[in-house]
């Protein structure tokens, strides 16, 4: 009796759907990093640039400059964040490429009509700050997004269920070829778990640092250190960690979808070792890109001075750190049992 291709039979799993988006390689990964790293120089350096440029109420005349400055870090950051998205399927690369579009085309319209001589309609001006306000706070919740989805997109390697081939000599190559890439997964898993863990330290000590002395007798220490400006200085160290957390992240994620990718190539016995599921990881990716995009924004606004002159204020400055320290400590925990627990063949109905 004949069967008839459907959603259940292995003919149906064998076929890739046309609009099924592509693996991402590792030389994608390299561009998707470089990008993610440019974008955050860019787009944190614009939001620093309009924080520090000469206003309307200062008289100088150099705002012009600096606002041409910051339209021009909005191009680039602009740029790298279609880069990132690329790999994205056709329609969500088309609806992302638009909201990007959208966002820096109004915050570079933003950054023209601040300009000192622009006499313009103050309900517009409202209308706008407040589209910018809105967009500023929602984009770094889908670059995010983004990321997480693309960066854990890998190509799973071809190997028999039982763990065996036919051909020795094609058996031994593409037991080598597991071997190499489950060291690298290890490797790299590794390397951005260390890196999660001093990041999400760092906020810690940084936050102990300023809470501590609170609860302390008042010192001529604790005097000149408020004069001085030196807890808004210890937003510095917060602003890079995050932003180093924030690439560690991506790294973590990339790991665990290779690790999980990878078959064993001998029969598991007895029940499978409890693996640490890519959804779980996806989402504390997700959890510390955005909460750390938010901390470092609003950490560089206190180092230079502007006492959170960025959008949310003071309550996305605690959220974005929350989320960041959290997200980084539990993804570099998932990430360590990822890359170094023993892997099982894939079920079939996962």
């Amino acid at each position: 009796m004949s069967v008839t291709p459907n959603e259940t039979t292995g003919t149906a799993h064998e076929a890739t759907p046309p609009t099924a988006p592509t693996a991402m390689g590792s030389t994608g990964m390299s561009i998707t990093v470089v990008a993610f790293v440019v974008f955050i120089a860019a787009w944190i350096g614009a939001k620093a640039v309009a924080l520090t440029a000469p206003t309307r109420l200062t008289g100088l005349t150099g705002a012009s400059d600096f606002d041409l400055l910051r339209l021009v870090l909005f191009i680039i950051a602009g740029a790298a964040a279609i880069v990132v998205g690329r790999q994205l399927r056709s329609i969500q690369r088309s609806v992302f490429i638009v909201i990007t579009v959208f966002y820096f085309v109004l915050a570079g319209l933003g950054s023209i009509f601040a300009s000192d001589g622009f006499e313009g309609d103050v309900p517009f001006l409202a209308i706008l700050t407040a589209t910018v306000f809105v967009a500023d706070l929602a984009y770094p919740l889908i670059i995010a997004q983004v990321l997480a989805v693309t960066v854990s997109r890998v190509t799973p390697v071809a190997i028999a269920a039982d763990g065996t081939t036919t051909d020795s000599t094609t058996d031994t190559a593409t037991t080598t070829a597991v071997a190499e890439l489950d060291a690298r997964a290890r490797r790299h898993g590794k390397t951005a778990a260390t890196v999660l863990f001093i990041t999400a330290a760092m906020t810690i000590a940084v936050w102990l640092a300023r809470t501590v002395p609170l609860y302390l007798p008042y010192s001529q220490f604790t005097e000149w250190a408020t004069r001085s400006g030196l807890w808004s200085w210890f937003d510095v160290p917060n602003a890079i960690a995050a932003a180093v957390g924030s690439v560690a992240a991506v790294f973590a994620l990339r790991a665990v979808a290779e690790s999980r990718a990878l078959p064993t190539p001998d029969p598991v016995v007895g029940s499978r070792p409890k693996q640490a599921p890519p959804k779980l990881a996806h989402t504390l990716t997700f959890l510390t890109v955005s909460g750390g995009l938010y901390f470092c924004l609003t950490s560089t606004s206190i180092a230079i001075g502007s006492a959170l002159g960025t959008d949310g204020g003071y309550p996305a400055w605690a959220l974005g750190m929350i989320l960041f320290t959290l997200g980084a400590f539990v993804l570099a925990i998932v990430t360590l049992d990822a890359v170094t627990s023993r892997r099982s063949t894939p079920d079939k109905s996962d």
